[in-house]
């Protein structure tokens, strides 16, 4: 099989550093650099810029992004500088905020969500690996928190 490059991301896009696929629409995807937050609906067709407040918050270094799916409402995780933020789809992807309490000043080098235990694993730049258990209690809220 060969790989095909998809549309460019908007103008301003650095390198990609992670992409994350909707796991019930292989055709919606995310995409994020050091400092946007972009999605395709259409495989590749196509990216808009979702960043939203997310800089607002003091995050300015993307490293990792993870999607959760859910009944009401599908998340999506991005892995900071300044910790760990989620948005829900029921806001377009577009409002960001704070995920969680406890984790330490360290950068998210990486995220990792297990379906069967639903638990989230943020790996952190020298401060060892966290976890926050029951994401999917996010997913059925009907509006962001």
């Amino acid at each position: 099989a060969v790989l095909a490059p998809t549309a460019a991301l908007p103008t301003g896009a650095a390198a990609v550093r992670d992409v994350a696929l909707d796991t019930d629409d292989w055709r919606s995807a995310f995409a994020i650099d050091g400092n946007q937050v972009f999605r395709t609906p259409d495989a590749g067709a196509s990216w808009t810029d979702i960043t939203g407040n997310l800089t607002q918050l003091g995050a300015g270094d993307f490293q990792t992004t993870e999607f959760v799916a859910g009944a009401t409402n599908d998340l999506l995780l991005v892995g900071t500088n300044a910790g760990v933020f989620v948005s829900f789809s029921s806001s377009g992807f577009t409002t960001w905020n704070k995920l969680g309490t406890g984790l330490p000043n360290a950068v998210v080098w990486d995220l990792d969500y297990d379906v069967a235990d639903d638990v989230l694993v943020a790996g952190t730049l020298g401060r060892g690996a966290w976890t926050i258990a029951n994401l999917k209690a996010l997913t059925r809220l009907t509006a962001a928190p």
